[in-house]
């Protein structure tokens, strides 16, 4: 299924998945989706995150509830999506997050009324160790929602997202466009070596924390 075309400034599309997906979901599956967000839409997001790489703005991304800073671990640079709501692309964008996150909460009978959306750039050599996203049962973060904003990737760039499911080891390529799905306690994941920039946009739905966003491991 491929994203329908909207025009400028128009809501985007959200996908309905099927019952064979969300039930891969509740049994700690990965669901991928291709074309869920058209090229055009996610090109000025990809910018956003460059024109603020090249200010210094983006903030190095750290491990563990301090956020401490660990190249070892991880490489990305990060933002808030909600810090750019003033810009019309980049609340289109969270607006599509917050509507997956009501048409997920309904379609599994769960409640997830809290969604935030991280920003990530992962400049040329950066990568992340395997992790997961929540501790079990972790109600902040009950699903990863990863969306990827490069329309322009190709295998050469590397910094595919590795997975374990089931036991088995899986890559997926950050595709422009792909959207891929799990459950925050339940998959293993790091994102391997990058030749290039890398850029996605990662959601924790679930419910509202009660301390600050920024702890926990981030950015899919």
């Amino acid at each position: 299924m491929t994203a329908s075309s909207s025009p400028p400034g128009a809501e985007l599309a959200l996908p309905l998945l099927s019952d064979e997906e969300l039930t891969a979901l509740g049994e700690g599956r990965v669901v991928v989706r291709d074309a869920v967000v058209e090229a055009a839409a996610l090109e000025p997001v990809r910018a956003l995150l460059d024109d603020l790489w090249r200010a210094g703005a983006l903030r190095a991304a750290g491990v563990g509830g301090r956020g401490t800073r660990a190249e070892a671990v991880r490489g990305d640079h990060t933002t808030w999506l909600d810090d750019h709501l003033d810009l019309p692309d980049a609340a289109r964008l969270w607006r599509w997050f917050d509507g997956l996150r009501g048409r997920l909460a309904e379609a599994l009978r769960v409640a997830l009324p809290s969604c935030r959306v991280q920003l990530a750039r992962y400049p040329e050599g950066a990568h992340y160790r395997a992790h997961v996203d929540a501790l079990r049962d972790d109600p902040v973060r009950r699903l990863t929602a990863i969306l990827y904003l490069d329309p322009g990737w190709t295998p050469e760039a590397g910094g595919a997202l590795q997975v374990v499911e089931g036991g088995e080891v899986r890559r997926i390529a950050p595709v422009g466009g792909r959207l891929v799905l799990f459950r925050a306690d339940a998959v293993e994941h790091e994102v391997l070596p990058t030749s290039g920039p890398r850029y996605a946009a990662t959601a924790w739905l679930g419910a509202r924390p009660r301390l600050a966003w920024d702890a926990g491991p981030t950015a899919g």
